[in-house]
């Protein structure tokens, strides 16, 4: 502004930026009345489980409206609880409203240790995988979305190698205790967008429940992820309009409700010139900046 003091160091007012179990498998036949019997061996499959998605950005996880989604799920048969290999995995995920199912589509699975090849594209498949010769046993995989509940349900079978049909050993199955060859682990992913225009703050949440041979549900940690549609807002502290000193410390900070801010890009006018980057990338809150006596100059920043 041309009425400030030549030799003074001033800052703009604040601006916006526009842009963040355990089964119990009995080993002897079963018939009524065993559960009282103390002779009945008993052994079990257990399964701790995990649900991971995309990494959002800042504590809330912030994402995008439309924001392409990937989710893998995991279970492991934990050896410290494990006795038995398990003979079937069941998963089953309910998607939020949120999500645009057109769009969605399984992205591959490994089991002990195999790979298992989805085709693109998929939202139902079933693929027989031969497990031998480590494992005596075709692991069938089904993989669905039914669209109309949206539900996915992925299940892992142990088949008999002549009958194709579900194994009748007991001590047989797909997915034996965990040791450090990881050959107790298994997992499945899939991607699939949000619909456009999903509000801002919708908080985007998703489960799934496992069930592992015969056990009770077992439910995975909740995803969370918030759609944030505003950008942040930030701004130069109010400086002194005139100084006598040849550097005069610059501060300014920003407020964003979900995402956070990452960093500032500071920026500096000289004598109402134009404004060039001073401070990039910064996540610092304050610089000293060294002038030229007798000039003005201004600041702005930005952050992301």
């Amino acid at each position: 502004e041309e009425e400030n003091n030549t030799r003074g160091l001033r800052a703009p007012t604040a601006s916006e930026n526009e842009a963040e179990d355990d089964v119990v498998i009995t080993v002897k036949p079963y018939t009524p009345g065993d559960e009282d019997d103390e002779e009945t061996n008993t052994a079990s499959s257990w399964d701790p489980n995990e649900k991971v998605g995309i990494k959002g950005a800042g504590g809330k996880s912030a994402i995008n409206s439309g924001e392409l989604m990937e989710y893998s799920i995991y279970f492991e048969n934990d050896a410290e609880k494990a006795q038995l290999a398990a003979q079937t995995v069941t998963v089953i995920d309910t998607l939020d409203d949120a999500f645009d199912l057109s769009t969605f589509e399984f992205t591959g699975s490994e089991v002990a240790n195999t790979h298992i090849e989805v085709p693109a594209g998929m939202t139902e498949t079933c693929i027989y995988t031969d497990l031998r010769p480590s494992n005596d046993l075709i692991l069938k995989t089904d993989m669905k979305l039914d669209v109309d509940n949206r539900i996915i349900t992925v299940v892992y079978s142990s088949l008999d190698t002549l009958t194709y049909e579900p194994t009748r050993d007991v001590f047989a199955g797909f997915l034996p205790p965990n040791d450090s060859t990881h050959v107790g682990e298994g997992h499945f992913s899939y991607r699939v967008k949000l619909k456009d225009g999903v509000g801002n703050n919708y908080n985007v949440r998703n489960k799934a429940d496992i069930y592992f041979d015969y056990n009770d549900v077992i439910v995975t940690n909740i995803t969370s992820h918030v759609v944030d549609l505003e950008a942040p807002v930030s701004s130069v502290q109010p400086l002194p309009s005139v100084t006598y000193e040849d550097s005069v410390e610059v501060s300014w900070n920003g407020i964003d409700n979900a995402a956070g801010i990452a960093y500032y890009d500071i920026y500096c006018s000289e004598n109402s010139g134009e404004f060039f980057i001073w401070k990039e990338h910064t996540k610092n809150g304050s610089e000293q900046f060294k002038g030229q006596k007798g000039n003005v100059y201004s600041f702005f920043a930005i952050a992301t």
